[in-house]
């Protein structure tokens, strides 16, 4: 009989799950282990605020020389500098000087001794070599490099690639609420769908005075979510005003549209979800995303909050492969609903809450 196995683990500064299934029980739960171990491998290797993790080593030797990566995170970075060049700059992994400027990233690696070197912004100064697989900052820019858009994304990608490997057919998988990867579909009595795992996206806003009481859910099967908004990590600004974690890389720091609330994005892929959700979150535009989605089979919904009388409610729009054009709540494809459905997951981006594993 299909068992129901949860795991968790804490790392990248939030909390990692997965739920899987499987006759082996004993097999399944190894299968998942060996998954949560390679989260926390990712977490070694990309913390800024660790000196000897790969990440720290990028930022202080590949203005002088070429770094030679894996495969798995030379993939990575392919990925990041793509959504870069294909967003227009709004996802930059060279944001690290704006995050700490703007107070969110205190407590990363200081700088060294003699006073902070000199660092620029833009992933245009980064070189990838295809055949070395190497990363290399050209023109011996002092770039730091900060991969929390992207890096949650792509442990929860390696993640569910053990799992596949290790045999696994039925799992779900999440990093904080804010990212899901799926395996198959849910199969454990009480939680059968052959469509898939049903996530749903959680109000943006759960206070009283913007109470948001629709949202989507989406079924995903052997598929990826990611969401942003601005609502989880904030830090206070010199005027007084409170920042969200999310900013614009390519001027100030000025943060995302004020008229966008959450964004979310449906591929293959966790690692380009999460780009692709902070880049839409970034811009608030959906004509610049319209080839890049045609071409990767990605779809995206922004969230506009729309008052009416007392209320504010939200206002999904999609986007996608049909080039972009925007629609309706009621007009998305099947795969999508309004809240109403039975959901087996919830998301948000509070980065602060377990993942809801039941039927609400």
């Amino acid at each position: 009989m299909e068992q129901m196995i949860r795991l968790a683990t804490y790392a990248m500064g939030t909390r990692f799950e997965i739920l899987l299934s499987g006759d082996d029980a004993v097999g399944v739960r190894a299968a998942g282990e060996e998954a949560l171990a390679l989260i926390e491998e990712c977490d070694r290797q990309f913390s800024i605020f660790e000196r000897d993790s790969l990440i720290s080593h990028i930022n202080r030797i590949a203005h002088r020389r070429p770094v030679r990566l894996d495969a798995d995170t030379f993939a990575m970075f392919r990925v990041c500098l793509a959504v870069h060049e294909e967003s227009g700059g709004a996802f930059d992994v060279t944001v690290g000087p704006l995050m700490e400027e703007l107070g969110f990233r205190g407590d990363s690696e200081p700088a060294p001794a003699g006073g902070p070197a000199r660092v620029d912004i833009g992933s245009e100064w980064i070189e990838l070599d295809e055949e070395d697989q190497t990363i290399h900052f050209v023109d011996g820019k002092r770039l730091k490099l900060d991969l929390g858009g992207v890096a949650k994304g792509h442990a929860l990608d390696l993640a569910r690639q053990s799992l596949v490997g290790n045999g696994v057919t039925s799992a779900l998988l999440h990093g904080g609420t804010s990212g899901v990867v799926t395996i198959g579909c849910p199969v454990q009595p009480g939680f059968e769908n052959p469509d898939g795992w049903r996530v749903a996206i959680r109000s943006p806003d759960k206070s009283k005075e913007a109470r948001y009481s629709r949202c989507p859910s989406v079924a995903l099967k052997d598929s990826a979510l990611s969401v942003s908004a601005q609502h989880g990590r904030v830090a206070p600004g010199a005027d007084g005003t409170v920042r969200g974690h999310v900013i614009d890389p390519r001027g100030d720091g000025t943060v995302s549209p004020a008229d966008i609330v959450m964004t979310a994005v449906i591929g293959s892929s966790a690692c380009q979800a999460d780009a692709w959700s902070t880049a839409l979150l970034v811009t608030g535009s959906t004509g610049m995303c319209s080839e890049a989605f045609g071409k990767t089979g990605m779809t995206g919904l922004i969230c506009r909050p729309e008052v009416t009388g007392d209320e504010v409610l939200p206002k999904w729009a999609l986007i996608g492969s049909d080039g972009g054009t925007w629609q309706e709540c009621v007009r998305i494809p099947e795969a999508i609903h309004s809240a109403g459905s039975p959901a087996d997951a919830v998301v948000d981006d509070d980065d602060d809450d377990d993942i809801s594993v039941e039927r609400e």
